[in-house]
């Protein structure tokens, strides 16, 4: 990275090390067949409430992964 002569492979070498320590940034989504309507930032409150659900739902399961759910 630092004694290549190309800006470009210095770019790439600094790219792919801090890709091996920080990691690629997660891009998750979900595709569940539905599309949306109206602009994402004003969700209904039963969306609300059902996305609140999936989230506690999501982290308990992160939990029980990790070993610190508390069954465990």
């Amino acid at each position: 990275m630092l004694e290549a002569n190309s800006e470009s492979v210095r770019l790439n070498a600094a790219a792919a090390i801090l890709d091996r320590g920080w990691g690629r940034p997660v891009q998750a989504f979900q595709v569940d067949g539905h599309f949306a309507n109206r602009k994402l930032n004003e969700p209904t409150s039963g969306e609300l409430a059902e996305f609140e659900k999936r989230l506690a739902n999501e982290e308990s399961q992160q939990q029980i992964a990790a070993g610190t759910g508390e069954g465990s």
